[in-house]
């Protein structure tokens, strides 16, 4: 009996050892637990680590494929040829002077259209535009220039018009002087094929600020002006 005694002792003992010992580990702070197990969280860190990784290269071949078809829109577009303008009236006997104009255009780089108002001239000219754009790489109608603000702001706000047209720049092209748009005018546009037409000019001045020499412009451009002062084209050696 006394054996027996002893015995169940023993184990009543080790049994209240043994809930201490649980007692204490259970009442220990996560983190610390944690430290006593090394290792045992590393597969998990692991995973979500490969996880946003895995989020970030597939984002990063999203943007890079973005970028790329954009890319790849914009040079497409910029391959097209510029539109064509839309004409209302019809003019008896305007195809034969379409022909006329444009075999003109051939000979010199800067041709002249006169007459008094309401003869149609504007009407020509965009017929001209319409049937010769296709040939080049940029193209734009700077239509009532004669009714545009005079000095200098007035000008500036012409000469920005011309180069966003042609160039069909998503940001603004900013300067603040005429001298600043002519330098602007004259190395954006030196290589490239232009077609430029300059409806209603009037005085001498605009026409020296928009289009002031052949070399603004790439070879092959041609430039219509369209005008009720014939002196202009004369003094001008306008064809």
């Amino acid at each position: 009996m006394l054996a027996a005694a002893k015995e169940e002792q023993q184990i009543r003992f080790e049994s209240r050892h043994k809930d201490t010992v649980l007692e204490r580990y259970s009442a220990t702070p996560r983190c610390n637990r944690q430290r006593h197990s090394p290792g045992s969280n590393e597969p998990f860190l692991r995973s979500k680590v490969a996880e946003q990784r895995k989020q970030l290269v597939n984002a990063f071949k999203c943007r890079s494929e973005y970028d790329f078809v954009e890319k790849i829109v914009e040079e497409a577009f910029s391959k097209l040829p510029p539109k064509r303008l839309h004409i209302v009236e019809h003019i008896v006997g305007l195809d034969a002077c379409i022909k006329d104009v444009t075999s003109l255009l051939d000979t010199v780089s800067i041709l002249g259209i006169h007459g008094t108002e309401g003869v149609g001239k504007t009407t020509l000219a965009k017929a001209v535009y319409n049937s010769v754009v296709h040939q080049f790489e940029e193209a734009c109608f700077l239509a009532d220039i004669r009714t545009a603000p005079k000095g200098s702001k007035g000008m500036v706000r012409l000469q920005k018009t011309l180069l966003s047209e042609i160039l069909d720049e998503k940001k603004k092209i900013k300067f603040r002087s005429v001298e600043e748009g002519i330098s602007k005018i004259k190395q954006r546009l030196c290589l490239r094929r232009v077609l430029l037409v300059l409806e209603d000019i009037d005085e001498m001045e605009q026409l020296e600020q928009l289009v002031g020499g052949r070399h603004w412009f790439g070879n092959g451009s041609k430039v219509i002006v369209t005008t009720r002062n014939n002196q202009l084209l004369i003094d001008g050696h306008i064809y």
